[in-house]
């Protein structure tokens, strides 16, 4: 699906769903496998096999994925919850907060980072903000000129 502007709301698809939209909002759901190659929005995705996202700007929201999660994003707060798979996240500004995941790898920029109960953590890349963490059963590497926040 291609689009220049407006929502888009995306329900129950058994295949592969690839997006490429300018502006708007999204809202997927009960997706078997998720691409969004382009977007600027605040998108809210929930129930999905694998996913790949690609946002320039806004909010994003993902719970219930049952693969792996890659994020490319460059401003707004990531929100993920609830992920079966590793998540991968690539970010330059704003909060990324994720919570029940497997391995959690982080290039970011700005802003703070919050992970919970995850298996394994690291932090490539961070500038500035802080890095909070609370029950990591594995490993947690991070760049040692930011400062560790146990919770």
């Amino acid at each position: 699906m291609a689009k220049d502007s407006g929502d888009i709301q995306v329900d129950r698809v058994g295949d592969v769903t690839r997006i490429t939209s300018k502006t708007g909002p999204m809202r997927l759901h009960d997706l078997a496998q998720l691409q969004i190659e382009e977007s600027d929005g605040n998108l809210e995705i929930v129930n999905t096999g694998q996913a790949r996202v690609h946002n320039k700007g806004g909010n994003l929201r993902v719970s219930n994925v049952k693969g792996d999660l890659e994020i490319e994003d460059e401003s707004g707060e990531i929100q993920v919850s609830d992920g079966e798979g590793n998540v991968k996240i690539r970010d330059t500004s704003g909060q990324i907060r994720v919570s029940h995941a497997r391995g959690v790898v982080i290039d970011d920029t700005d802003g703070d980072i919050t992970v919970r109960q995850a298996a394994s953590l690291c932090v490539r890349q961070k500038e500035s903000g802080q890095v909070k963490v609370s029950t990591i059963s594995g490993s947690v590497e991070f760049p040692s000129r930011i400062q560790l926040h146990r919770e």
